[in-house]
């Protein structure tokens, strides 16, 4: 079995908050204490690239971007998708501003099963993490309620006394996309939504249903075509769909990320139809291939290299003051493009 911090807190006599202090350099600690700690650690075996040299002294906080499941994600997918780019840029950017310290890491659900939090963090002398792609069945959306080491998570609440989150309100974003849908005479709408792991497929689920709600149209579970957030999924599920419905069935595509509404586009070129005459394309996130497809993508403009910003100087707020530890929620725009129009009566 794998020692863990709370193993070198029970032979050196401490708490697991002593230790993750010790670890990361705090000036607070005791240096008897450290130094017990230290040899507890070596006595154990535990975390062979801590030394006596990273516990003597700490001029800088160690920051650990964390990106989940960015490996495990299809190779063609990731060469095309921007978001996670525009997470970095931000995060980086911010790290610069704040003098920084930041280290990579890539993680996924696997690797959470076999280190806890606190030991990942622990073993690589990390003050805290700024996690991208965490989802609600992982090991550490669990473990961070009761996380020594802050944390702040993009787009996945978790509730923490040192754990922050940045987002934006996507019930009320995906409402309003919804809704601008309805508004432009579309009755029959197809739900290409991401993972259903994931917070926010959950979060713009429930947006949609409240604007089905607030018209009362029936909201039918067969229009909701789940693609894992993926392009390539989105394509082949939709072109499926077309070939099956042809005209007969939904005038209008509701995508909860840009890359699976470029899918879409593509579907439906290939099927002979046109967008926006024959069908309208929304999607979501606000990347800048959007405003390279044909025709342009309506979309939601989340601003996710602002998003990887707040979110890197929100966790520096935290790491001085843990009372700063909240959801930060930023605006988001509906930008009105070439890629929807009035419903053509003359279709489904």
């Amino acid at each position: 079995m794998a020692v863990s911090i709370k193993d070198v807190g029970r032979l050196a006599g401490v708490s697991v908050s002593t230790v993750s202090r010790a670890f990361n350099g705090y000036s607070d600690i005791n240096p008897v204490t450290k130094q017990r700690i230290l040899e507890a650690a070596e006595a154990l075996g535990y975390s062979p690239n801590i030394s006596a040299r990273n516990l003597s002294s700490k001029k800088k906080q160690n920051i650990g971007l964390v990106i989940s499941g960015f490996l495990q994600e299809n190779t063609a997918q990731a060469r095309n998708d921007e978001f996670e780019f525009w997470l970095m840029h931000g995060a980086y950017r911010c790290a610069r501003d704040l003098d920084l310290d930041v280290a990579m890491y890539s993680i996924d659900s696997e690797f959470q099963k076999k280190k806890t939090y606190e030991q990942f963090c622990a073993e690589r002398n990390l003050s805290g993490t700024l996690m991208f792609g965490l989802k609600i069945t992982d090991d550490y959306f669990h473990q961070l309620h009761d996380a020594e080491i802050p944390c702040v998570t993009v787009d996945t609440l978790v509730r923490g006394r040192n754990v922050g989150c940045v987002t934006i309100d996507n019930v009320l974003a995906f409402q309003e996309l919804t809704q601008y849908l309805f508004d432009l005479g579309h009755r029959e709408l197809l739900l290409i939504t991401g993972r259903k792991t994931a917070a926010v497929t959950m979060e713009r689920m429930a947006g949609a249903y409240e604007a089905y709600l607030a018209n009362n149209f029936e909201f039918r579970k067969e229009n909701v075509v789940y693609c894992d957030f993926r392009e390539d999924e989105a394509y082949r599920k939709t072109k499926i769909y077309l070939q099956k419905k042809q005209k007969n069935g939904a005038t209008a595509f509701l995508c909860m990320s840009d890359m699976m509404a470029v899918g879409v586009l593509r579907a439906v070129k290939e099927c002979g139809y046109r967008v926006p005459e024959d069908f309208s394309v929304v999607g979501f996130d606000g990347i800048l291939l959007t405003t390279y497809t044909e025709p342009k993508l309506t979309t939601v403009d989340q601003q996710i290299e602002q998003k990887g910003y707040e979110g890197m100087r929100l966790l520096s707020r935290i790491l001085e003051r843990p009372e700063e530890a909240r959801c930060l929620y930023l605006p988001h725009v509906l930008k009105e493009r070439q890629s929807t129009g009035q419903k053509n009566e003359g279709g489904g």
